[in-house]
């Protein structure tokens, strides 16, 4: 789901309909892969490989022309910046941190609007018309392979960020000594202090208020530190499970309520979005679940 690998299926077979030369190579193994493989028979020029060690996948990234990113969410993508670093033209779909950061787009790369629901067909259709306008235009193509090779080469490499590193510890080493502030904590997350940088000093009081507007059954999304910060308050709820995304937490339980899918919720519960960080992705997938979240933040 976050991958949106079906996007690239998509992909694939409108440039085969199209008639625009291509050699599409998916390389990964996961959970969707007969999935993809089903979905790609019958197309001559794409096909999906399982994963390979560094050393065989990054002469066979070098000798692409461009590297297709279909995500829903994504940071600062590892992958994509090595592939730049490549000389690799990034065709991308637009998400609200990361990708815009390191491409200009038309330059070093291009961003393909993409919205969080939108349907697969769609968004292949405008990575798949992207592809067909630079397999069209080779001067463009290399143009771009160039300048995202100089993006994350001069933005990008280990010799930059050493280089700041080395900048910041100096300047820090040389700096007067200073007292920590007492109302922040030093930890990102700590059992010592819980309401570190992953949970906000009043994600206790938010929950309350939640909770005291739902009548019937509720489910908790998250079973991370979040839910641990607010426990106190979920104790008195009417809590009838705990969704967590990673199946093999599911069958077990958390504090005695079941541990569940985001698919097994009992009808009619209300969803209350245990997280900070990910908050909006929880939930939009509850909705896309068809579910009712109630967003604390």
């Amino acid at each position: 789901e976050a991958r949106r690998v079906g996007v690239l299926c998509e992909v694939a077979r409108l440039l085969h309909e199209g008639g625009v030369p291509h050699r599409l190579t998916l390389v990964g193994d996961g959970p969707a892969a007969a999935e993809v493989d089903q979905r790609l028979e019958g197309l001559p020029n794409a096909r999906r490989i399982d994963g390979l060690p560094r050393s065989e996948l990054r002469p066979r990234i070098a000798a692409a022309d461009a590297l297709l990113l279909t995500s829903r969410y994504e940071g600062l993508n590892v992958a994509m910046l090595e592939a730049m670093a490549s000389g690799v033209a990034p065709i991308v779909t637009r998400v609200e941190s990361g990708a815009a950061e390191a491409i200009e787009h038309g330059v070093s790369g291009l961003l393909i609007e993409a919205g969080y629901h939108e349907d697969e067909h769609a968004i292949a259709g405008r990575m798949a018309g992207a592809i067909a306008w630079l397999a069209s235009d080779r001067a463009t193509l290399d143009a771009m392979r160039a300048a995202a090779h100089e993006r994350a080469t001069q933005r990008y490499s280990l010799e930059v960020h050493g280089a700041a590193c080395e900048q910041l510890f100096a300047s820090t080493l040389a700096a007067e000594p200073r007292w920590w502030p007492l109302d922040r904590p030093c930890t990102l997350t700590s059992a010592h202090a819980p309401t570190g940088g992953s949970v906000p000093p009043d994600a206790a009081e938010r929950a309350a208020k939640a909770l005291a507007s739902i009548k019937g059954p509720i489910a908790i999304y998250g079973a991370g530190r979040h839910t641990l910060a607010i426990a106190e308050v979920l104790a008195s709820a009417n809590v009838a499970c705990v969704i967590d995304d990673d199946p093999k937490n599911h069958g077990t339980t958390m504090w005695g309520w079941p541990v569940v899918g985001i698919e097994k919720p009992p009808k009619g519960s209300a969803v209350l979005i245990s997280s900070y960080l990910h908050s909006q992705v929880m939930a939009d997938q509850s909705r896309d679940a068809g579910l009712h979240p109630i967003v604390l933040y």
